[in-house]
C-alpha cells in the first residue's frame, strides 16, 4: 500500500502538507504528524476498500491533512478545534466547502449522526477514531491524550476500556481494521491497570 508522501506525490498535494509542516500541531502529545500521517495513509486506504478506486479521493485526503491543523492540546474543545482547522482551509487558493464538510464530521463528541455522513465523512471518521486503536497504543495514545487532556494516565486506562466498548465504525473498512485490533488493545489495556502506578 502506498506511503504518505506517495500519496501527497500522486494528488499533487505538496503545497497542502508544507502548510501542515509549518502549523504548530506537529509535535502535539496526540495530534501530531504521526497521527496526520496515519490520517492520510488510512483515509486512502478506505477510499479504495470502500470505492474501488483512488479516483475521486483528493478532498478526502486534503481533509485529513488539516482536520487537526493547529490543534489546541487540550485547552479548548474540539468544535473550538474544528474551527481553528476550518479557519485554515480558508487559506486555499480554492473551493473548500466539501473539504470543510468532511472534517465537520471528526468533530467529537459527534455532532453529525453517523446515517447523515458521506463516504467521505464516513472514511475520516472511521480513520481518525482508528488512530486509537494501533500498535502504539500506550506511547501515542494514551500518554499524549493524557498530556494533551491533562488527565492522570490511571484514569486513562479506565476511560479506554470505555471507549473500546463504546467505539462504533461506519464502513466495512473501519469494522474490519478495528476487529484487526480489538482484542490486543483489550488486553493491553487490561495488563495496564494492573500496574501500581508512582504518584
Amino acid at each position: 500500500m502506498k506511503r504518505y508522501y506517495e500519496i501527497i506525490e500522486q494528488l499533487k498535494l505538496q503545497e497542502e502538507f508544507a502548510i501542515y509542516l509549518a502549523s504548530s500541531s506537529i509535535n502535539a502529545p496526540y495530534h501530531n504528524l504521526w497521527h496526520t500521517i496515519n490520517m492520510i495513509e488510512d483515509c486512502y486506504k478506505g477510499y479504495i476498500h470502500e470505492s474501488g478506486s483512488d479516483f475521486g479521493c483528493k478532498n478526502l485526503i486534503i481533509a485529513a491533512i488539516f482536520h487537526d491543523i493547529d490543534h489546541s492540546q487540550g485547552k479548548y474543545s474540539d468544535d473550538v478545534n474544528i474551527k481553528i482547522a476550518l479557519a485554515r482551509i480558508n487559506e486555499l487558493p480554492y473551493d473548500t466547502e466539501e473539504i470543510k464538510n468532511i472534517i465537520k464530521a471528526t468533530q467529537y463528541p459527534y455532532v453529525i449522526p453517523a446515517d447523515e455522513l458521506s463516504l467521505e465523512q464516513k472514511i475520516i471518521r472511521d480513520a481518525d477514531l482508528m488512530s486509537s486503536f494501533k500498535s502504539t497504543l500506550l506511547p501515542h495514545c494514551l500518554v499524549g491524550l493524557s498530556e494533551e487532556l491533562n488527565i492522570d494516565l490511571v484514569k486513562m486506562f479506565d476511560g479506554q476500556e470505555r471507549f473500546i466498548e463504546n467505539s462504533e465504525f461506519n464502513t466495512q473498512w473501519g469494522r474490519n481494521n478495528f476487529n484487526k485490533y480489538i482484542d490486543d488493545e483489550r488486553r493491553e489495556v487490561r495488563f495496564l491497570k494492573t500496574l501500581k502506578l508512582e504518584d
